[in-house]
Formats: C-alpha cells, sequence, structure tokens
C-alpha cells in the first residue's frame, strides 16, 4: 500500500468515526486524539496532544519489557509502528490544511512511565488501553493518575476484573451491538 492509499483509509476511517458529529473531519476542534494499536496481540495507546503539542505512547507494560519501540527511519517501511502512526497523523493533518502538522511533525514521541506499568501482566492490555483512553486528559500533566494500584499490591488484578465486567456490560448493552435486544432478552 502506498503514501496515497494509507491517507485514504485514514480519512475514510476518520470521516466514518464522526459521522453524525458536529465535528468536522480537519480535527481543528480537538485537543487530543487517541488511537489505540494492536501490534502482535499487544495494545498499546498513542496520545496526539493538538493543543499542547506533544505524542506520548501509553503502555502498560514496563519499559524493560516492552516491545514497543520508537525508532526512526526516512523509509516507512522500516520505521516502529508509533512512527509510521505518527507520520501518517501528520500528513493527514496537512491534508486536512490543519495548521497543526507542522508542530506535530517535529515532536518526538515518548512513553510515559507510570507506576502501574506491569512486568508480570501481560494479558490485560486491551482492559489497560481502555482505561487509558477513559482517563488521559492531555500531556504534560505531572502525576497522571486513571485509579490503577500497582502490580506489586495485589490490588491491581481485582480492578482488572471489575473493568473487564464494566466494559463487557457496556458493549454488550450497547445500541451499536446488533446482538444487543438478544443478550437482553436472554439476560432477562
Amino acid at each position: 500500500m502506498d503514501e496515497a492509499e494509507r491517507l485514504d483509509v485514514i480519512a475514510t476511517s476518520i470521516k466514518e468515526l464522526l459521522k453524525g458529529s458536529k465535528d468536522k473531519p480537519n480535527l481543528k476542534a480537538f485537543r487530543v486524539v487517541l488511537i489505540p494499536i494492536a501490534e502482535n496481540g499487544h495494545y498499546y495507546l498513542i496520545c496526539f496532544d493538538l493543543k499542547n503539542p506533544a505524542i506520548e505512547v501509553i503502555d502498560n507494560i514496563h519499559e524493560t519489557k516492552s516491545f514497543v519501540g520508537l525508532q526512526d527511519n526516512d523509509d516507512y517501511n522500516k520505521k516502529d509502528t508509533v512512527l509510521k502512526v505518527k507520520h501518517m497523523f501528520v500528513a493527514y493533518l496537512k491534508a486536512m490544511h490543519n495548521a497543526k502538522w507542522k508542530e506535530m511533525k517535529t515532536v518526538e514521541p515518548k512513553k510515559l512511565k507510570m507506576t502501574w506499568q506491569t512486568k508480570k501482566n501481560s494479558i490485560d492490555c486491551g482492559v489497560f488501553v481502555m482505561r487509558h483512553m477513559e482517563a488521559y486528559k492531555e500531556s504534560g500533566v505531572k502525576n497522571w493518575e486513571c485509579g490503577f494500584k500497582t502490580e506489586k499490591s495485589n490490588k491491581q488484578d481485582a480492578q482488572i476484573s471489575l473493568l473487564r465486567q464494566k466494559y463487557a456490560a457496556k458493549i454488550l448493552l450497547s445500541k451499536a451491538n446488533l446482538h444487543r435486544d438478544s443478550v437482553i432478552q436472554k439476560t432477562s
């Protein structure tokens, strides 16, 4: 897939996401854009702060265990995923005549360090991503918290379990779920 095709996929996806919204696809009204990433069975989050230009990578896996890279390359195909996403997001902003593209192009992605990162739990990354998306406000917030206890506290597992139940219920009962009525009927 060449760059024009990738850009078309992004533009189509954003347009679809904003369908029915008052917001325009140029993203000028947005302060933050969150992009969840699924890579090799692992989920993490890339946060583009358009108000205070920054790119933050939020990964529940501790940096000593994480495989999420930040290596750039002139050859698009040799960039790590975070830099590929940055490259295409900047190209999208430019195509949409959003002046923030110039600032975002010069920003280097940074991995956030958080007290609740895990060294042993590599299976609940999807739950972590959903909670991170709920709680993230903007870059540069010192002592950003999303409510997770540390892995060592032994309370994190219970938190993950409750969040998994909460998210499953929201997905099953969502009006977007084509099988919602069937689910409600079977549980009544």
